[in-house]
């Protein structure tokens, strides 16, 4: 059986560096996921800085080794957001990444009550936020549907996938993200706090709220 080990100190490293963003940096900071170790800093810069001016690039670690995940702060809220829409997805050292506005830590969590409309910045994804169906990123390639399901086994799970490559030489092969859908929004929202940052197979899971049509 797969199961995720403890990932307290990788979920207190990235919870630290939200919580370090100040309200200069608000909307400039880009939390990249899926990382490969082999990632360095430097690289991120190169290839970020092709979208605007870069005040900070962080790669988090937990002593010497890369959790898979970091921080690039631009200047302005405009080149964020287009480094975003540009990156998105994008492969960085062999890997598809997960690139988003990162938010401070305490508005990163909490489910917003079904319903409400969000205020949006420009270019933010459209629809709101599923009540039963959580993005999980940052997986191992090894992870299948079968694997996933198992991980999230103390939850109610319906069902779970994971997404693979649909063309090119590299058809069938996993993309590092999937999604899990629970019977039911209490199920959902004690499985993202519970398995949030733990990690699996030496990757630390980033887990977020899917967000509906």
């Amino acid at each position: 059986m797969t199961t995720a080990t403890n990932g307290t100190d990788g979920a207190a490293a990235i919870t630290d560096a939200l919580e370090a963003t100040t309200l200069q940096e608000l909307g400039k900071k880009v939390f990249i996921g899926n990382l490969s170790f082999a990632t360095k800093e430097d690289h991120l810069r190169e290839l970020f800085g092709k979208h605007g001016e870069i005040s900070d690039v962080q790669i988090i670690h937990r002593g010497a080794r890369s959790l898979g995940y970091g921080f690039v702060t631009f200047t302005t809220l405009e080149e964020a957001e287009k480094a975003v829409a540009a990156t998105d997805k994008n492969e960085i050292d062999g890997r598809p990444t997960n690139v988003e506005i990162a938010k401070p830590a305490p508005e990163a969590a909490p489910a917003e009550p079904r319903g409400e409309k969000r205020t949006r910045r420009k270019g933010a994804p459209e629809g709101e936020p599923s009540q039963t169906l959580l993005f999980v990123a940052n997986l191992p390639f090894t992870v299948t549907d079968a694997k996933l399901k198992e991980l999230f086994g103390s939850y109610k799970v319906a069902s779970a996938h994971v997404v693979c490559r649909k063309y090119g030489a590299t058809v069938g092969r996993s993309k590092g993200f999937g999604f899990v859908d629970f019977d039911d929004h209490e199920s959902q929202l004690k499985a993202l706090e519970e398995v949030q940052g733990k990690e699996l197979d030496g990757r630390a899971l980033s887990l977020k709220f899917s967000l509906s049509d």
